[in-house]
């Protein structure tokens, strides 16, 4: 079954199992109202979970080629965390990027921003 990434207008996302963008949007229904333009296709998609002290299972990480297909969402954030691993970028630099990427995608016309229930 395809998997797909909705792209928030926020800069949040969220990541769906569906046969097709329709259903997508209705399974993201509990998180906020998706548009089928925030939707992209992953093609690769894998996330290792740690079990906490507490009983809680948090995300470790992604797969490598998860990591890439996920990062496509966020290029000026993606430009930015690259040239901080060089020393090129300062931290300051990475909250401007993470600025402009919650800006990037704003519509006035979007629908509510996700809210987890």
């Amino acid at each position: 079954m395809p998997v797909f990434l909705c792209r928030w207008p926020n800069g949040d996302c969220s990541i769906v199992s569906a046969r097709n963008k329709d259903d997508a949007i209705f399974a993201l229904d509990e998180v906020g109202s998706a548009r089928p333009e925030w939707l992209r296709p992953i093609r690769h998609f894998m996330v290792h979970f740690q079990l906490t002290d507490d009983g809680e299972l948090g995300i470790e990480s992604f797969g490598r080629n998860t990591d890439d297909d996920i990062c496509k969402a966020y290029p000026a954030l993606v430009d930015t965390m690259g040239r901080l691993h060089e020393g090129e970028a300062t931290t300051a630099e990475v909250q401007v990027a993470v600025r402009i990427e919650r800006e990037r995608v704003k519509d006035p016309n979007a629908s509510p921003e996700p809210t987890l229930n």
